[in-house]
C-alpha cells in the first residue's frame, strides 16, 4: 500500500483540462478518484482546426467515479487512441505502468483482478 501511494500521482484537474492526448504513449492508467472524464477520438480543437463534423466522430465515451482509463493501452503498452478531457473537476489516481508490474509480481491477485477488468472493458467494446 505504500508503495502504491509513493508511485501514485495525485492529480486535481479542472474542467475542461485535457488529460491525454490522442497519439502519445500511454505510460499510465488513470483512477477516476471523483469528477468525470470524457474520451474523444478527436478534440474540439482540433475538429474546428481540420474542420471535422460529429458525423465522422466516433461518440464520446464517458468515465466516472470509480472507473479506470487506460488500462489496455497500458498493459499493451499501445499509443492513447483518444483524447481524454475532464468535463468537471476531477481528482485522478495516474498509476504508472511499472508500479503495475511490482504490484502484479508481488501481488497476483491484484493481476488477476487487473485481468478481469481488462476482460470486462474488452467485452463491452463488442
Amino acid at each position: 500500500v505504500h508503495f502504491l501511494t509513493w508511485t501514485t500521482e495525485w492529480m486535481h484537474v479542472e474542467a475542461a483540462e485535457e488529460i491525454v492526448q490522442k497519439g502519445t504513449t500511454c505510460d499510465s492508467l488513470y483512477v477516476v478518484l471523483n469528477g468525470r472524464l470524457r474520451a474523444h477520438q478527436v478534440s474540439k480543437a482540433r475538429r474546428r482546426a481540420i474542420g471535422v463534423t460529429w458525423s465522422n466522430v466516433i461518440p464520446p465515451e464517458e468515465f466516472g467515479r470509480g472507473k479506470i482509463i487506460g488500462e489496455v493501452e497500458a498493459l499493451a503498452r499501445s499509443k492513447w487512441p483518444f483524447d481524454v478531457f475532464a468535463i468537471r473537476q476531477s481528482e485522478l489516481a495516474k498509476v504508472p505502468i511499472s508500479t503495475l508490474e511490482t504490484v502484479v509480481q508481488n501481488y497476483p491477485s491484484a493481476g488477476l483482478f487487473l485481468a478481469r477488468t481488462v476482460a470486462c472493458h474488452v467485452e463491452s467494446l463488442h
